[in-house]
């Protein structure tokens, strides 16, 4: 007795397969010949819609011209619609390829070594800002010293009007200013490290902030929840009444 054999199904050879993928331009040219009538349905609707603006687009002046209104706008949301439908139905498989593909590459990927990279990153970033806060502190030491010795000195010379011991202080004012110039220069090198692979991990600079008393900043950095004030005064029953919120209604035309 003949049994046939069962279809292999995508896959089934997976080692070496190669998946066609075809481009942008070939996928659309498929679409232009698969919906043509959608397409030549768009452009008979458009140019109805052009007429209509042209006529009414001032405005509508009678209950015959809004009932037709009504219609013509109810049959351009259903073919938007139909075009919709269409739309999620070829999306469908290329949104389910795409995810697989990001879990795939991403999550069973990408994500665990990136997470793992950020950790080494942030144990780096430890050890360099401590060198630097310590190279910091050295710089900020020396030139302290150097400023005491230059002040003790000019303030010797003053009391005891000796030209050396003036000349002195002068040069000790000198090596003070130099002190001072350098307290934050060449920070970022003290920082940098350098791997035998050729890797470089540098400090750079990163700006942030945390609120620390709310009610001294300005008005103009603060921002409105638009969602959450929208889903508050949602309904018949929603909030009226929020200080400095004018709450309105402003009916909007529905066509079903």
């Amino acid at each position: 007795m003949h049994t046939q054999e069962p279809q292999a199904g995508p896959g089934h050879n997976i080692e070496g397969v190669v998946l066609a993928v075809p481009d942008a331009a070939a996928l659309s040219a498929l679409w232009a010949r698969d919906h043509a009538a959608l397409l030549a349905r768009r452009d008979q609707l458009l140019e109805a819609f052009a007429r209509f603006e042209a006529s009414h687009g001032d405005g509508i002046q009678s209950d015959e011209v809004a009932g037709r209104a009504a219609d013509f706008a109810r049959l351009l949301a259903r073919e938007a619609n139909k075009a919709e439908a269409v739309r999620k139905g070829l999306k469908a498989p290329l949104l389910a390829a795409g995810r697989a593909l990001d879990r795939f590459f991403k999550t069973d990927l990408s994500d665990g070594l990136a997470a793992a990279a950020a950790k080494v990153e942030a144990l780096l970033g430890i050890w360099q800002r401590a060198k630097v806060t310590a190279e910091r502190q050295l710089r900020d030491a020396a030139a302290r010293a150097a400023r005491e010795v230059a002040d003790r000195l000019a303030a010797e010379a003053m009391r005891s009007g000796d030209p050396n011991l003036a000349q002195q202080a002068r040069q000790a004012d000198d090596a003070a200013q130099r002190a001072e110039a350098v307290l934050h220069t060449g920070l970022a090198a003290v920082g940098r490290t350098a791997g035998e692979a050729g890797a470089v991990a540098s400090l750079k600079s990163h700006w942030t902030y945390e609120v620390v008393d709310f009610a001294q900043v300005p008005h103009e950095w603060l921002i409105i929840d638009d969602r959450k004030v929208r889903s508050a005064i949602r309904g018949e029953d929603g909030l009226r009444d929020i200080p400095g919120l004018r709450i309105y209604n402003d009916p909007q035309t529905v066509v079903r």
